[in-house]
């Protein structure tokens, strides 16, 4: 299991936390592979932004595992940003 996250430009990122390492690079924080997730349990996942501009726009993350490869789970978060 892989997540990436995608921040608006209206948002700076600040750190992150999750059951795995992370990156960020241009805007997008990327979770290292989570090897396995037993049936019923959950991962979270936190990003913390600040805002640097108000606007409405979306932060939108993107899952991926190897049992559907071929189309990766995409989830859009619409919100509006104030300062």
């Amino acid at each position: 299991i892989r997540t990436t996250c995608t921040l608006p430009e209206e948002m700076e990122f600040v750190k992150a936390e999750g059951p795995v390492a992370f990156q960020y690079e241009n805007g997008k924080v990327s979770f290292d592979s989570f090897l396995s997730l037993p049936p019923g349990e959950n991962l979270i996942y936190k990003i913390f932004c600040k805002a640097i501009s108000p606007g409405i726009t979306k932060f939108s993350s993107c899952v991926n595992y190897y049992e559907v490869s071929y189309k990766p789970l995409i989830d859009e978060e619409g919100t509006t940003v104030y300062k």
